[in-house]
């Protein structure tokens, strides 16, 4: 129908072939879209994160030892159940580390079976975390609001490392983005090479919703919401052996983006590009 439409508003006297060079050029218009929307994978796996469901950094620092890093600090947590529950540390580097040389770190807060009472009576609890096979590491960054950082860069300090604290536990690493953009706010586009045997359907995304205010009870305004691009599949795990991106298409449509900064946490490292940038913000 749209295609009868455009050539019925055409003059009605036609030079002779003009008719035939209007279709082809529609035809060619409508294929190049095709490809287009052929070439590109939708991803569909997307999952929110909130940090306010995590203990709360209050203070942190790092010393490093030889190929070890210990993380201390204080977290505050709602209640006294909340914090016997505790949490789980895992961490994802940002590929290529020897490029970017920064681990990301995330505190992800259990639930207890039995549940806990949904009472503010706050109470704060020491941690002492080891990070593993750190030696290319220049620094660690902590998702979330410390000190009125969010993200908290913690720098390394150095020193001896004691063999104690609970290991952070390795996730899948970040690969670099080609490129990444918001389109009128509904949705994300954005071209990741990918490693031999890696599927694009191997690709999902995890958005995590930062403090709406600092600790010391300051509104944060716009509130970040990082988005992670996971590839975290066994296939996916290597260095990418070629330039050739995929193109990803992420529908935003269900977010409420009001009052919401969206910021890539994976480095983006376009074609030609000297280095990696990290964590870089996704303005539509």
């Amino acid at each position: 129908m749209e295609t009868d439409l455009l050539i019925h508003r055409r003059p009605a006297r036609l030079a002779r072939g003009s008719l035939g060079l209007l279709l082809v050029a529609l035809a060619l218009s409508y294929d190049a879209r095709d490809r287009e929307a052929f070439a590109q994978t939708v991803v569909t796996s997307v999952d929110i994160h909130a940090l306010r469901g995590d203990p709360w950094p209050i203070a942190v620092s790092a010393t490093r030892s030889g190929d070890n890093v210990l993380l201390r600090g204080t977290a505050r947590y709602p209640n006294d159940c909340v914090a016997q529950t505790g949490f789980d540390a895992i961490y994802r580097d940002l590929a290529p580390l020897r490029s970017t040389g920064t681990r990301l770190l995330l505190l992800r807060g259990r639930r207890s079976p039995q549940g806990c009472p949904d009472i503010d009576s706050p109470v704060t609890r020491a941690f002492e975390l080891r990070v593993p096979r750190a030696g290319e590491v220049q620094q660690l960054v902590l998702l979330d609001e410390t000190g009125g950082q969010q993200p908290t860069i913690v720098t390394l300090a150095a020193g001896a490392v004691a063999g104690g604290g609970d290991a952070v536990q390795a996730a899948g690493m970040l690969l670099p983005l080609a490129s990444a953009e918001v389109r009128s706010r509904t949705e994300l586009r954005f071209h990741m090479a990918l490693p031999p045997g890696c599927s694009p359907q191997n690709v999902a995304i995890e958005m995590v919703e930062g403090r709406s205010v600092t600790a010391s009870r300051e509104a944060i305004s716009p509130i970040p919401l990082w988005v992670l691009v996971l590839t975290d599949a066994a296939a996916c795990r290597a260095d990418p052996a070629t330039d050739q991106a995929t193109e990803f298409v992420v529908s935003l449509r269900s977010l409420i983006l009001e009052n919401r900064q969206l910021l890539m946490v994976n480095p983006l490292w376009p074609p030609g590009a000297a280095n990696p940038e990290l964590f870089s913000s996704l303005a539509s």
